[in-house]
C-alpha cells in the first residue's frame, strides 16, 4: 500500500510539471520569496519554479520544511 500511495504521489508530481511546462505563466509570482520564482500547490507540496528563457526551471519541492532552509 505504501508503494502505491508513493507511485500516485510521484504521478501527480509528473502531472503538475507537464502543466507548469504547458502554461506556466497561469501559475502565482512569488517575488516576495524570490524575486523571478513562482508557486504551484501539488498536493501538501510546493513546487517552486522559475522562467529561464524558454525554460522552466524547478528549483524546488517543499512540503512543510522552512522555505529559506531549501529555496537557492
Amino acid at each position: 500500500m505504501i508503494f502505491r500511495k508513493r507511485i500516485f504521489i510521484i504521478m501527480n508530481f509528473f502531472q503538475m510539471f507537464q502543466k507548469i511546462a504547458e502554461n506556466p505563466f497561469l501559475f502565482q509570482t512569488i517575488d516576495h520569496i524570490r524575486p523571478g520564482y513562482r508557486r504551484c500547490l501539488c498536493g501538501r507540496d510546493h513546487i517552486y519554479f522559475r522562467i529561464n528563457g524558454q525554460l522552466i526551471e524547478i528549483m524546488a519541492i517543499i512540503g512543510s520544511q522552512s522555505l529559506e532552509l531549501w529555496l537557492p
